[in-house]
């Protein structure tokens, strides 16, 4: 994986006539969700990005030609393929951009791991670490997956090259050699800092109204949290129970320690259901309160039936990360809170008969002391991009 990561997008010469080819120009946005950068000379994904609040454009772009561009000579264009990278182990959720021996090379080797996502923008490339007289260079770092979070290439300007390695992109020289660029404006915000709390979920006493709004229909939501009461496996839990209009409700069990919080598993109740489904997870998950940005939790775990119907069960492997904070307006009003994310990739029976696996990324904004003011869940298969998973988002409506 590193050396595939680590190739010099060094340019390869074309054979073929001179054409013409339309300007593009690519764009850097900042995925605050990954703590990852992403680039893309297309026009309707930029148009999209624009509108997710997860991505945001960080002033950083260039010139390219729209690809595939077949030149040759003193100013020979390379086409620039990419792949969109998922890998569990270690956590990987990124993009390769490499030239055509790259593209041609990992497309023979059909790895599940690298999804094709075709050209995206032909430009001049780097030979030897230098760019030729007259064009701006544009750096590439790269940072390794650790801690939970993925690896990822970062392409900047001369002007954002220090800054990017002092936030922990490993500097890898001259790439691309643009015509004309523009320095980025939004840099990442730095790994570590205070520990402050934000891990808690469980608010007794509180009661919460939502409004969710999925793709099928927009429903209410009303969660209350009750004390401990034998839950999974006999275990003295507490729960918190969302319970809808219609009946339905999904209580989730925790154990609740003086510094984390453990999911033990949940309880579903649908309509005509007289005991509801029970859900253990093994092991249990631990999560702290106290947490620094960019701290990761495994919750790698086996969703287990009771009783145990094999279809139903479930392997979720994945990193809950603490974002950080920011502020959030929900029709309950503005908060600062505290932002966390679960990247799971499930694997069960169905996802065995269908060959495909299916990816969850929920994200939660709590308030300290006050609870869970929103949440989002985008639902897919690990192949799809992030901006087109199904989305189901849930805003408080009151707090009492």
């Amino acid at each position: 994986m590193d050396r595939i990561f680590h190739w010099l997008m060094v340019g390869i010469f074309l054979s073929a006539s001179t054409t013409a080819a339309q300007s593009v120009t690519v764009k850097e946005y900042y995925n605050s969700t990954l703590d990852a950068y992403f680039l893309t000379g297309r026009t309707n994904e930029q148009t999209l990005l624009d509108t997710v609040p997860d991505f945001k454009a960080t002033g950083m772009t260039f010139q390219a030609v729209a690809a595939p561009a077949n030149t040759t000579g003193a100013e020979a264009l390379s086409s620039i393929c990419r792949f969109h990278v998922t890998v569990a182990d270690p956590y990987t959720s990124s993009h390769f951009y490499g030239v055509y021996s790259d593209c041609s090379y990992l497309l023979g080797l059909k790895n599940p791991n690298f999804n094709w996502e075709g050209y995206d923008f032909a430009i001049r490339t780097a030979v030897g670490g230098v760019c030729p007289t007259g064009t701006t260079a544009i750096y590439r770092g790269f940072r390794k997956a650790v801690n939970g979070k993925t690896s990822n290439h970062r392409y900047t300007t001369a002007a954002n090259y220090v800054a990017a390695s002092d936030a922990g992109w490993t500097p890898e020289g001259p790439s691309f050699c643009a015509s004309s660029a523009t320095d980025a404006t939004v840099i990442a915000p730095p790994i570590g800092g205070p520990v402050v709390e934000c891990g808690r979920v469980y608010f007794p006493g509180k009661q919460f109204a939502y409004v969710t709004t999925s793709p099928a229909k927009t429903d209410q939501l009303f969660r209350t949290y009750k004390a401990g009461a034998t839950g999974i496996n006999g275990q003295i839990a507490a729960q918190i129970v969302d319970a809808r209009n219609d009946g339905s409700s999904l209580t989730t069990m925790i154990n609740v320690g003086a510094s984390s919080w453990t999911f033990l598993g949940t309880v579903a109740v649908t309509l005509g259901s007289v005991s509801g489904d029970k859900q253990n997870a093994l092991p249990p998950i631990s999560y702290p309160y106290a947490m620094f940005v960019g701290q990761s939790v495994d919750v790698s775990r086996e969703m287990g039936s009771a009783p145990p119907f094999d279809f139903f069960n479930t392997s979720r492997r994945g990193q809950m990360t603490f974002v950080g904070k920011e502020n959030v307006t929900v029709p309950a009003g503005t908060f600062e809170a505290c932002k966390l994310r679960w990247d799971e990739a499930l694997a069960s029976l169905d996802s065995v008969i269908t060959g495909q696996t299916l990816r969850e990324i929920k994200t939660i904004w709590v308030v300290p002391n006050v609870g869970i003011v929103k949440e989002r869940l985008q639902q897919g298969y690990v192949i799809t991009p992030e901006p087109s998973m199904s989305t189901t988002l849930t805003e408080a409506i009151s707090i009492q």
